[in-house]
């Protein structure tokens, strides 16, 4: 299990592939003395040796980011895939993205369906879909962004909703340390 990148004194932490970990990392951040100090999450955009983020897990993080009394700073970086968006947009304080990031969107296809029979009734459902759309709603993201494959540039995002803001380089809120030797 990878942890992500953490450093719990000044309340930052990176999205990492294990989403179990940064979920711990944010009830953590949360949990201390100060909750008007931001919490800030890097959300890193995957290459090719990295895999995409489940939308399940996605949608799982949002709504623990969203139900924080912290704010959580969100700063996207690089080529986000459509579940980073999400996260990326989900940021309840400043969301940033790098002026030369791209964002990838695309239908949320091949999602699991459930069979919720009734009576003897089958009804097909699907769970993830309609939370899906709930959190799109939440988000103020217009539904259309994910009906055809796009990529948005950081200003496009920044248009639809995705983030407030572009940055030129990241602007980590971790504290240099000094040591002296003895």
């Amino acid at each position: 299990m990878s942890e992500p990148l953490t450093d719990f004194s000044a309340r930052v932490l990176c999205l990492g592939h294990e989403v179990t970990a940064t979920i711990d990392g944010l009830l953590r951040l949360q949990n201390t003395r100060d909750h008007k100090k931001p919490i800030t999450l890097y959300v890193v955009g995957t290459t090719s040796s990295t895999p995409p983020l489940p939308l399940g897990d996605a949608v799982t993080l949002c709504s623990v980011i969203r139900s924080l009394k912290s704010p959580v700073q969100t700063c996207g970086m690089g080529f986000l895939q459509p579940t980073q968006a999400l996260v990326l947009a989900a940021g309840t304080g400043k969301r940033w993205l790098l002026k030369h990031s791209l964002v990838h969107l695309a239908p949320m296809q091949g999602l699991p369906r459930l069979n919720l029979g009734f009576n003897g009734l089958a009804q097909q459902k699907n769970i993830f879909e309609t939370q899906f759309e709930a959190l799109l709603v939440e988000l103020k993201l217009s539904p259309s962004l994910f009906q055809t494959e796009q990529h948005l540039d950081a200003q496009q995002a920044i248009a639809n909703n995705l983030a407030d803001e572009t940055i030129n380089s990241p602007q980590p809120q971790i504290k240099a340390t000094h040591y002296e030797r003895r």
